[in-house]
């Protein structure tokens, strides 16, 4: 998909900025052109958020570029995932077009990169895409991983660091420390925990009430939580009612929204829902993109 002639002019514009061997920008009539950029870039995607906090670090405001990361480590993945909008704009393509470069852009900066390592390491958990796991794998991450347990680490990013100290105990450690619900709510472990560490040992119907609140608020993401039989089993116990009936019908109401697509896609392949008018759907929001 081309550009049109506005969005190639700023797609050029930013396109020197990104392969700028300057770390700032001082020249005032480019600072103010990348301001008024910045009015313009969306943050509703990953690579938009990227290519936002690249271009406040050229101009200086080293505050707002690691607040808008921040943003991405302070959100449950589940949220992150279901924002990439169809088809996509101007700036998501142009940052995936650009995606070494910015990155390899947002290391290097003479700034405190504690919190673009642990980005790597949220997209190294939580994200399959080849591209971003190549290009963030490059960057060592180590002097972030032996500094997890620091106060100021955790501040970052509370509830990541939490689930990334979670991963590295053992089994037996790992349930001890989530039966603490005071210091794990159920609320945040089911956004961070339960779908991606094993806690078998710890389901229990205890956990019923989370569900619910689950079933009822996200549905989408509590269809993704009962991935674990254990869970499911749980439910269906507590509640007295199976957990599939019904679910592909939402998963089929909600496929119509491009944000939702992919997420409920899978879901209705997993589940065996095939189709003619499955398939051409997924034609269609291919075609858009």
């Amino acid at each position: 998909m081309s550009y049109g002639e506005k969005d190639r002019k700023t797609v050029d514009f930013l396109g020197g900025i990104l392969t700028s061997q300057f770390n700032l920008i001082t020249d005032p009539k480019v600072r103010a052109g990348i301001i008024s950029v910045l009015h313009d870039v969306p943050e509703e995607t990953l690579a938009e958020k990227l290519l936002k906090s690249y271009l406040y670090l050229m101009i200086g405001n080293i505050t707002r570029s690691d607040n808008i990361l921040r943003g991405i480590l302070r959100t449950p993945p589940a949220k992150n995932w279901v924002r990439t909008p169809a088809p996509a704009g101007t700036y998501h393509r142009l940052a995936r077009e650009n995606i070494e470069q910015l990155i390899k852009k947002l290391s290097r900066h003479p700034a405190d990169r504690r919190v673009f390592q642990l980005l790597a390491k949220y997209v190294e958990n939580f994200y399959t895409d080849p591209a971003l796991l190549e290009h963030f794998g490059t960057y060592a991450t180590g002097a972030i991983e032996e500094k997890l347990d620091l106060k100021y680490v955790e501040g970052l990013a509370p509830e990541f660091v939490r689930y990334l100290r979670l991963k590295d105990l053992s089994e037996e450690r790992r349930v001890r420390r989530l039966r603490q619900t005071r210091n794990f709510p159920w609320a945040m472990q089911s956004a961070w925990v339960w779908p991606f560490l094993d806690i078998d040992p710890l389901v229990s119907e205890s956990m019923s009430e989370e569900l619910q609140r689950l079933e009822k608020e996200d549905e989408l993401w509590f269809v993704y939580v009962m991935d674990n039989e254990k869970l499911a089993d749980a439910y269906s116990k507590k509640s007295g009612k199976s957990f599939l009936p019904g679910r592909r019908q939402y998963l089929r109401s909600i496929l119509p929204e491009p944000r939702l697509f992919m997420a409920s896609l899978f879901k209705l392949i997993e589940f065996g829902d095939i189709n003619p008018e499955l398939t051409q759907a997924t034609v269609e929001h291919l075609t858009r993109e």
